[in-house]
């Protein structure tokens, strides 16, 4: 948590934000620009955070978390790729939308249809990819050098 802590917390402060401007739409521009700006300097501290985390580490250890961080990026990265190319070709449509699908049922029990976008989705999609990637990259990479 120490060293993901701004991550959280920016994930946190996004959820709060979008709450908050959609119950006060009448809110100030001033205040839209700075409830905007509140996270990406969440990330540029944790960015920061890794970065000296990474330096703590020995050369061993420094090579299995640039590895596992690269996997990670790249395979978040096609998978989320991967996803917008079958949105684009209509077949995520046509899986979501049947009712004989449990992807089909999962979207209907959440109501997915309502004003929720893919934007919406693709920062929470994407910190939860990189995370497991991170997991297994990390898995594969230790294994290799035991």
């Amino acid at each position: 948590m120490q060293l993901n802590g701004w991550l959280a917390t920016s994930m946190m402060a996004i959820v709060v934000g979008d709450l908050w401007l959609f119950n006060h739409e009448d809110c100030p521009f001033f205040l839209r620009v700075i409830i905007a700006l509140v996270p990406p300097a969440m990330w540029l501290l944790w960015i920061r955070n890794v970065a000296q985390w990474m330096r703590g580490l020995d050369e061993l250890q420094r090579r299995i978390a640039l590895e596992a961080h690269v996997f990670a990026i790249i395979s978040a990265f096609f998978v989320i790729a991967t996803l917008r190319h079958l949105k684009h070709e209509g077949i995520l449509k046509v899986i979501f939308r049947s009712s004989h699908s449990f992807l089909g049922k999962l979207a209907l029990g959440f109501n997915l249809g309502g004003n929720i976008t893919e934007y919406d989705c693709l920062f929470p999609l994407s910190v939860m990819l990189f995370i497991s990637f991170l997991i297994l990259g990390y898995k594969i990479f230790n294994r290799r050098y035991k």
